[in-house]
């Protein structure tokens, strides 16, 4: 441990690459060609928030940076690329397996086809207005000093006392200051699927994992297992989000008249539902089990010196 980079140095590296990123993707996605590089961009921005909610004590911003202001910018992000994404869900997944009717015979594909375009017509619209907001908060003024004094502060950045120590020393309180409580939250009990607060376990699902990848260079044995298992459960609930917000939005009454030749549709989203349901029960199951929360909670005190198990 003791050769172990300081704290504030590894996390300035951290910040530095998520901060080159973002400045990467702002063209593409004002560009808007591609839904990908929203995507992209969307995770990069939670990330750097991650890292800057993560390693707080570690260092000594300049002012007007924070994690705080980069949330209200990703926030901006959020209703375009869950448009983006309904879109693709019904255009790739839902439509193409729309089931046969109850007489046992497949509807017109005309009627399908053109009730299929009135929908995505009347998301195209809602995305528009979406991305005019996304477009002011990207070439927003005080969003752009941010980043520029973030740019700036790591030409020569600065750390508190606690920055200044080995980053070995200290991953046991690193991983804690996001992960402390996971499985504790309401949302691992909850048994119904539109709780808000599964949609919040999500989150913390999501920065757990984010901050476990941080540390991804000092993770000791079972660590990158517990990446790839928070990782499922995010997938999980997000599909599941992503389904609920479908059949809200085709049930909203600007959107109804659109999908009334398609039947069919309200009960593949749910079926698909149940079955995102059930997967989510399953894997909650699995995790919140006391032997796997222990192991999480053990994962860097497991390499500590004189610790041991004596559970």
């Amino acid at each position: 441990m003791a050769t172990s980079p300081r704290c504030g140095d590894y996390v300035a590296d951290l910040i530095q690459k998520q901060t080159r990123r973002i400045g990467r993707l702002h063209p593409e996605v004002l560009a808007d060609q591609d839904p990908e590089a929203l995507h992209q961009l969307r995770v990069t921005l939670r990330r750097l928030r991650t890292v800057l909610n993560q390693f707080e004590a570690a260092l000594i911003l300049p002012d007007g940076v924070s994690e705080q202001r980069l949330a209200r910018v990703t926030r901006q992000t959020g209703l375009t690329r869950d448009l983006d994404v309904l879109r693709q869900r019904l255009e790739l997944d839902l439509f193409p397996a729309l089931p046969i009717s109850a007489d046992g015979e497949d509807s017109d594909p005309t009627i399908k086809a053109k009730a299929l375009k009135r929908l995505l017509k009347g998301l195209a619209s809602n995305r528009r207005q979406a991305f005019e907001g996304l477009e002011k908060a990207l070439q927003d003024a005080n969003y752009l000093k941010m980043l520029a004094r973030l740019s700036k502060w790591l030409r020569k950045p600065d750390f508190t006392i606690l920055g200044q120590q080995p980053i070995g020393d200290w991953l046991v309180e690193w991983q804690g200051s996001l992960s402390h409580g996971l499985f504790l939250h309401a949302g691992w009990q909850e048994a119904n699927p539109r709780d808000k607060s599964l949609h919040e376990l999500r989150k913390r699902i999501k920065e757990a994992r984010y901050a476990l990848e941080n540390l991804e260079p000092f993770l000791p044995s079972g660590g990158h297992h517990w990446i790839q298992e928070l990782k499922l459960a995010q997938e999980s609930l997000g599909e599941l989000h992503d389904l609920q917000v479908l059949a809200d939005v085709i049930g909203e009454q600007e959107l109804r008249p659109r999908v009334a030749d398609l039947p069919e549709l309200g009960v593949a989203i749910q079926h698909q539902l149940d079955r995102c349901w059930e997967d989510w029960q399953t894997l909650a199951s699995r995790l919140k089990a006391r032997e796997r929360r222990w192991e999480f909670q053990g994962l860097f005190l497991s390499s500590c010196p004189g610790v041991t198990d004596e559970t």
